[in-house]
């Protein structure tokens, strides 16, 4: 990353680290996987037919998109649209040659947790049942680059899927509003 340099004193501890996150994330990978059924998709293009307030769905076009795909082919392009973060100099944009929306992911966010701040949201009171769901939000934190930058990174211990699932949620609701801002 050239906005950061390590200094050498601390490099083979750094790296040590570095491929320990990688063994736990492949581990963790593993064990998720082995918990998807085949049916995954089927599941949930049936509970999105089920459902005829569901207008819209975002999803991820980035690592995501293998899943996005298939779930696009079950329900219909017209259902689920893609998203994908970037850092481009707008909050979002439409990706006409891609056919997905580029989002800038530090101005989303922001703008999820200031909707988070302003309670807009409404969870299940079961705490238990939401606590994994909070923890993934909590894993993230503002960072500012040697660049002057401002940045969200998550605890690389630590998911963040839930924060990024209600923030691509939030942008399908605005995009069905027709009110895309991620400004506020």
């Amino acid at each position: 990353v050239p906005q950061y340099a390590l200094p050498e004193h601390l490099l083979d501890e750094e790296v040590a680290r570095f491929r320990a996150a990688v063994a736990r994330a492949r581990e963790q990978l593993g064990r998720i996987r082995d918990h998807i059924p085949r049916s995954a998709p089927a599941e949930i293009a049936s509970i999105i037919g089920m459902n005829p307030n569901i207008r819209m769905i975002v999803c991820d076009a980035g690592e995501g998109n293998m899943n996005t795909e298939m779930l696009r082919r079950r329900v219909g392009r017209d259902k689920v649209s893609k998203a994908r973060y970037g850092s481009p100099k707008w909050h979002c944009k439409w990706d006409a040659e891609g056919g997905f929306l580029s989002v800038n992911r530090t101005w989303s966010i922001d703008s999820l947790m200031s909707a988070l701040q302003r309670k807009e949201f409404e969870f299940p009171t079961n705490i238990q049942q939401m606590t994994p769901a909070f923890d993934d939000v909590l894993a993230e934190y503002e960072e500012v680059t040697k660049l002057g930058y401002k940045v969200w990174r998550h605890a690389p211990t630590q998911p963040d899927d839930f924060l990024h699932a209600l923030n691509f949620a939030r942008i399908a609701v605005q995009m069905v509003t027709g009110d895309l801002d991620l400004t506020s």
